[in-house]
């Protein structure tokens, strides 16, 4: 089906319209070869949205993004998992242009719906790209800003440790 077949009133037409207009669509759409079902939205008890705060093609390659990802898949049947990376500039800015919130590969559902965003956090140049993230979800920066119905932020590998001392 061609991009301009899709209709433009879902989240899987308006999608595709988006991502027929920037460099790389492959980074957004979801579509790789999978070897579990999708979860179901409505019938699932906790949504976790797992993000990697580098281009799509650097956080598929994080072995340690994938086991999360089986890891919590297989505890409970009723989670729910999706991920999110990265964005470049041409789609952050139709995201932008569209008043439209970063949305999750799989489920085509803004970060901000989750229960749970989990940041992966490989180095400490990842830093700035979470808060990019954030903002293109339609986030508050700051925790104290954020309401109880806004997702849990936490995150964690390389560059959540902090080995320093403050002897």
């Amino acid at each position: 089906m061609y991009f301009s077949e899709f209709d433009r009133t879902t989240s899987e037409g308006l999608k595709w319209e988006i991502l027929s207009q920037v460099s790389r669509p492959s980074r957004y759409s979801g579509s790789e070869f999978r070897n579990y079902e999708k979860s179901n939205w409505n019938e699932s008890i906790l949504k976790i949205c797992l993000a990697f705060p580098d281009l799509y093609e650097i956080g598929m390659s994080y072995y340690g993004f994938q086991v999360i990802n089986s890891l919590i898949k297989s505890l409970n049947k009723s989670y729910l998992t999706d991920r999110v990376y990265a964005v470049w500039d041409d789609f952050a800015e139709k995201l932008k242009s569209e008043s439209l919130n970063l949305y999750s590969t799989e489920q085509v559902r803004s970060i901000k719906d989750f229960d749970i965003i989990g940041f992966t956090l490989p180095h400490e140049a990842a830093y700035t790209n979470v808060l990019s993230m954030l903002n293109l979800g339609g986030m508050q920066l700051k925790t104290q800003d954020r309401s109880e119905n806004d997702p849990l932020i936490i995150a964690g590998g390389y560059g959540a440790y902090n080995p320093s001392t403050n002897e």
